[in-house]
């Protein structure tokens, strides 16, 4: 009897210790990774084992989620790594154009993309700076001149004087905080270098909408 009792407390003790493995070390054993991984990366995509442990993401491969865009670019442009659609509107990520800007001359745009390589795109006609003169923006300077006063309560009589039509210019606003459309002048946002988040370029190759990350 006392030998048995003596095996069950051998057990007992040595029970805790198959369990000492932290979650990092179960993850990294999971993932075939030894010796100083942690500030490895591995599957080179941009981040270190150790952030890749943090997101969840596969450290042995550098599009978890395989849509075509790596982990590393995805955090880059706000999108999730482990979700092949972030903005579910039925297209990839990795087929959303994001990248960076390389050229712009305010006719066409020249994009350095992450996935696909290089695509240059004209840009929408109608985001063009101008000076409109539309005919909703014609006004009647409206002055009026006193002419009489009421015999019997002594409040003035207004009437019309000459009218004449004023212009009012419009420009058409290029700023905000991700639209950006520009054309014939240079919006100061779309400079070499800038990141695409993404970019909807229609199949004649017109930059229909671009939206930026500005620092």
């Amino acid at each position: 009897m006392r030998i048995l009792m003596a095996v069950v407390a051998v057990a007992l003790v040595l029970a805790p210790a198959a369990d000492a493995a932290t979650p990092i070390e179960r993850w990294a054993k999971t993932h075939k990774l030894s010796g100083k991984w942690q500030a490895k990366d591995t599957d080179r995509d941009g981040l270190k084992n150790r952030r890749e442990f943090g997101l969840k993401t596969n450290p042995r491969r550098a599009d978890s989620d395989r849509d075509s865009l790596r982990d590393g670019d995805e955090l880059k442009v706000g999108t999730n790594p482990r979700k092949w659609d972030t903005d579910g509107d039925g297209t990839r990520d990795g087929a959303e154009n994001a990248g960076y800007i390389r050229d712009y001359s305010g006719a066409t745009v020249t994009i350095d993309r992450f996935v696909g390589g290089q695509v240059i795109a004209e840009v929408e006609a109608y985001t063009q700076c101008l000076d409109a003169q539309d005919e909703d923006d014609v006004v009647m300077d409206e002055t009026y001149v006193e002419v009489t006063e009421d015999a019997t309560s002594g409040d003035p009589h207004w009437a019309e004087g000459d009218a004449e039509p004023v212009q009012e210019e419009e420009t058409v606003d290029l700023g905000g905080d991700d639209d950006y459309g520009a054309g014939a002048c240079t919006d100061p946002n779309l400079k070499p270098g800038t990141l695409v988040t993404s970019a909807v370029i229609n199949a004649d190759g017109v930059a229909l909408d671009i939206d930026i990350d500005i620092k």
